[in-house]
Formats: C-alpha cells, structure tokens, sequence
C-alpha cells in the first residue's frame, strides 16, 4: 500500500511531506496519522511551496518535529525566522 511505501521512505531518512493538489489543507494528524507515518503536514501550502519550505528548513535541522514548526507559521501568514541561514544579509 502508499501507507508502506511512505514508512519505507521515511524509515531510511528521507522527508516526506503531505500536500493536497486541490483547495483545502492537510492537518497534521488529521485524515493519515502523521506521527505513525513519520511525515510532515503540508498545511495550506501548494506542493511546490512546501517543497521550497522543505528545503530550507533542512538547512536548519533534520529533525522532523522542528521541520513541521516552520509549517505551522506559514498557515497563519506569520514571518519565518532562520536561525542558521547560510544566506548572509548585507
């Protein structure tokens, strides 16, 4: 089933995060268990956003609770601060 071959890939280190193609969020836990999934929550984001929120959360953390607390601002049109960015602000 998708359910297996989503642990498979999350189970070998690999982020996987919910998104829906139509109108409507994906919440956490909401529809599929993300926790037992090991996923992250899209939110109200696009797949291509949260593509991109993806990969620069990862320059932050690989921790996938951390990954989902850059999701949760972003549903509520709040500002995103990176800690660590390797981008320099002149």
């Amino acid at each position: 089933s998708w359910k297996e071959a989503i642990k498979k890939l999350t189970s070998s280190g690999i982020k996987v995060v919910r998104c829906s193609r139509t109108l409507g969020p994906v919440n956490r836990n909401g529809s599929n268990n993300d926790d037992s999934l090991n996923t992250i929550a899209g939110n109200s984001l696009s797949c291509d956003k949260a593509r991109i929120l993806l990969m620069l959360a990862l320059t932050q953390t690989n921790n996938n609770e951390e990954i989902q607390n850059y999701f949760y601002p972003v549903a509520k049109n709040q500002e995103i601060v990176l800690t660590n960015s390797p981008i320099k602000n002149d």
